[in-house]
This record gives C-alpha cells, structure tokens and sequence, in this order.
C-alpha cells in the first residue's frame, strides 16, 4: 500500500506542473465527498471516500479517491468488524456540460476472513478497475452533484469484494 501511495504521489506531483496554467493553480483544485451506509439484518456497512481532484480544462480532471468501508456482520451469532481503506486514481472526461466519461483503479486493502475461525486473519490487496459514466451538476466554481454507473470489465466473483459488475456512486465536490 505504501508503495502505491508513492508511485501516485511522484505521478502527479510530476504531471501537475505539466498543466498548469497562469491562473493560480489552486483554483483548479476540488475537494469531493461519496459516502453510503446500509444497517438490517445482522449487517451494517458505511463508506466515507473523501476525493481531491485537479481541473485540467473545461472537459478533463483527474484526482484520487481515499476511500474507507466500516463493515459489521453476525455470522454464527458472532459479529466481525472489517475495514477496508485504498487510494483510487481516476479521470473524468466531459461530454458536454453534464454527462462525462470515468476510468479508475480501486486500490483496496481488504480483510482476509477466516471462515473456520470467524476472524479476519490478514489482509489482501485489490486492484480494480472501473469504467463508467456519469451525471454532473455544476455549479459556478466546478462544484456540485455527481451520480456515476460504473461496470468492472474484469468481474470475476471469486476474486474481487464486489457482488456485481456493476457499481453505483452518488457524492459531491466543493
């Protein structure tokens, strides 16, 4: 994971000054939030994904998502606490105002749950990548509203945390 964190630390460091205009560079800089939360039957699960991204052009921004799972469930009346957390590059090309084009590689270190023993023993990296759409509403500044359908070309349910191909996101940026 820490290795991660530095290749995309060094990759965008070295890639911002690249595209930088000369209106003051922190004026393309957003900050985002997407979250969820399910609570039933011997099951719980919140998401936090704080986001920053940068604003290339009017069509093209870029960032990273940290996203972070709290998951809670019974299982032989016995309740297992997880935490997922990651660092998700993405890009965002527009199509028009609101609707845009999206491509990321979740990074997600996840438990390795031991079955036998009803603990996480462990954990393991997953490397997925999404591609989707989405809808945006801006405001003035680049801000607002975002809903997003994404599907994972390389689905298989034996290796991944996902229980579907397809994903659903709703968030905002600032």
């Amino acid at each position: 994971m820490k290795q991660l964190l530095k290749k995309t630390t060094l990759i965008i460091l070295f890639l911002t000054p690249l595209f930088i205009s000369a209106q003051k560079w922190t004026d393309n800089v957003k900050f985002g939030f997407g979250g969820g939360a399910f609570f039933g039957n011997g099951y719980s699960y919140v998401n936090i994904s704080p986001s920053v991204a940068y604003i290339f052009s009017d069509n093209f921004m870029a960032g990273v998502n940290v996203p972070l799972y709290y998951v809670s469930e019974t299982i032989l009346n016995k309740n297992i606490k997880s935490v997922y957390y990651g660092l998700s590059p993405f890009a965002n090309y527009f199509i028009g105002k609101n609707f845009y084009l999206h491509a990321e590689l979740e990074n997600l270190s996840v438990p390795i749950f031991n079955p036998i023993k009803l603990t996480n023993d462990g954990r393991k990296l997953y490397s997925t990548p999404l591609i989707g759409a989405g809808y945006f509403q801006r405001n003035a500044n680049f801000g607002g509203a975002y809903m997003q359908v994404l599907y994972i070309p390389n689905y298989n349910a034996a290796n991944t945390y996902y229980n579907s191909p397809l994903v659903f996101r709703v968030g905002f940026f600032l």
